[in-house]
């Protein structure tokens, strides 16, 4: 389940992944699953770092290295879960395990993930089992990369 782009398309990988993990999250927070309602992405805008658009972001409170997907919901014991997407070769940058430490620190779970099924599976494993998320989980064949 992936999203369809133009030829124009800029690839991007890690945004590509998160794309397909919230189609998901879609079809969940439709059917009225809370914790899907209740995840959402953080508009990190890294690439607007020098544009005004930028700079009215982090006088917004825009703050580096924060998780690209929190799920602002309690389960297990933690204050919610917070996904990290990284796409090989990419890795995790300092200031990103300076807030995965500052979250974990303060009752968070953090994964970090490389695809959307890995993010969607950490999800599942988060939230409580209910019957929507188990029909979903039946349904989705999930595409082997080429």
């Amino acid at each position: 389940m992936r999203p369809t782009y133009s030829k124009k398309h800029i690839q991007h990988p890690e945004a590509d992944e998160q794309a397909a993990f919230f189609q998901l999250m879609d079809i969940l927070a439709a059917k009225g699953n809370v914790p899907a309602a209740s995840t959402f992405a953080v508009p990190n805008g890294a690439h607007f770092a020098t544009s005004r658009h930028g700079q009215i972001m982090k006088q917004e409170g825009l703050k580096p290295g924060v998780p690209d997907i929190l799920v602002a919901y309690a389960n297990h014991g933690y204050h919610g879960l917070a996904i990290e997407m990284k796409v090989p070769p990419n890795k995790v940058t300092a200031v990103q395990e300076t807030w995965h430490q500052r979250l974990r620190a303060n009752g968070w779970h953090v994964v970090v993930c490389a695809t959307s099924e890995q993010a969607f599976r950490d999800w599942v494993m988060y939230v409580p089992e209910c019957e929507e998320v188990r029909d979903l989980v039946e349904a989705i064949s999930w595409e082997t990369p080429q």
